[in-house]
């Protein structure tokens, strides 16, 4: 028989227990997911500049030169270096030899939420204009916001063969 007048319930220190538990354990997951979003992000990104450097060497066997070398597609101005870059994706959608680029390629990768120059693609030219010459040579950079860093992927004069992904590998992510 139960006495009358008492009632059976938690106490406030048992709930305050239970709640901070579950905080910790939200915490933690939230914590975990930000990671993982990072990771996922980094991927999409190395992935998106691989299929880049496919679409490169098909438009170099098709036109026997890449992309700003003359022709229609026109090179930037050129920066440090000598060399004409364009950001093929970004926080915000390509104008100028960036677009360009992307047209000619057929490669329209969706904006990037985080980094304003995500993916970088630097043509190696003397001097970085229009001046007919045929540029053998260019390296993609991608950002990692894991590492906050930017990795490369070089290309030689050997065109396809002459590349390896080694800088930008997806089984670090």
């Amino acid at each position: 028989m139960q006495k009358s007048g008492v009632s059976r319930g938690f106490t406030l220190i048992e709930l305050m227990v239970v709640i901070t538990i579950i905080g910790l354990l939200a915490s933690t997951i939230l914590a975990a997911l930000s990671t993982s979003r990072i990771s996922a992000r980094d991927s999409q990104r190395i992935q998106e500049a691989r299929q880049f450097v496919n679409a490169l060497e098909i438009y170099r066997n098709q036109n026997g030169r890449y992309p700003c070398s003359g022709g229609s597609l026109l090179c930037a101005a050129g920066s440090v270096g000598g060399a004409a870059a364009a950001v093929v994706k970004s926080t915000s959608t390509p104008t100028g030899m960036a677009a360009s680029v992307r047209t000619t390629l057929n490669m329209n990768p969706n904006n990037d939420s985080i980094a304003p120059q995500a993916i970088v693609y630097r043509v190696g030219s003397a001097s970085g204009d229009n001046n007919g010459t045929i540029i053998s040579t260019y390296t993609i950079l991608v950002y990692q916001e894991r590492l906050t860093s930017w990795c490369e992927i070089n290309v030689g004069g050997a065109g396809h063969s002459a590349y390896s992904f080694t800088a930008c590998p997806v089984s670090s992510l």
